[in-house]
């Protein structure tokens, strides 16, 4: 099993107890769970390149503002065009360019992944609203296998700080469980 936690070294499976006002949430196709808010949505997308989970507090029909996003390559240096290393910091040196960088870290081995993270304070567009977005992207790949993640979770900044409070549970979660290996073909989206 391949476990993801962003901020620190590997996660074990007692750590992903669900708390009071979660429910578990199985990642289509890859056989892992993340932990999601009662009440809040979850919506599952794949393409030729990547399979990309996101849990919401708000209907994403409409478009959210709140919310985790899991975007998840299998076959990263064929699908993305690069190594994951690569891939990572092309993808960091464009939001640096672009946002109020807040925190970022290096890159730093978690587990069985490599991360790498940034947190930004980025101008609303396209709404209506005015004022900030407040995002955390962490990027990381699997030492031993062709993996990438990219992890996206977002408030409005006037909202942050309740919002990071489930993204501290949320941030647990199992990649890919262990029956995703059994027959990698049926797995390819």
């Amino acid at each position: 099993m391949l476990f993801v936690r962003p901020e620190d070294a590997g996660v074990s499976e007692s750590q992903l107890t669900v708390p009071d006002g979660f429910e578990p949430q199985t990642l289509d196709i890859t056989h892992g769970s993340v932990l999601k808010p009662k009440g809040s949505f979850n919506t599952y997308f794949s393409d030729n390149k990547s399979l990309v989970w996101t849990i919401s507090k708000e209907d994403p029909k409409g478009g959210y503002k709140t919310g985790l996003r899991i975007q998840f390559w299998p076959d990263a240096s064929i699908t993305v065009k690069g190594t994951p290393p690569q891939i990572a910091e092309t993808f960091l040196a464009g939001k640096r360019k672009s946002v109020k960088v807040l925190y970022e870290c290096t890159p730093k081995q978690a587990g069985e992944f490599t991360r790498i993270c940034l947190e930004t304070l980025e101008p609303v567009t396209g709404s209506g609203e005015t004022g900030n977005y407040h995002i955390l992207y962490t990027v990381s790949w699997y030492t031993n296998r062709d993996i990438m993640t990219l992890i996206t979770f977002g408030a409005p900044e006037k909202e942050w700080d309740d919002a990071k409070r489930f993204y501290d549970q949320m941030k647990y979660f199992e990649l890919v469980g262990k029956d995703f290996w059994k027959n990698p073909q049926e797995n390819k989206r």
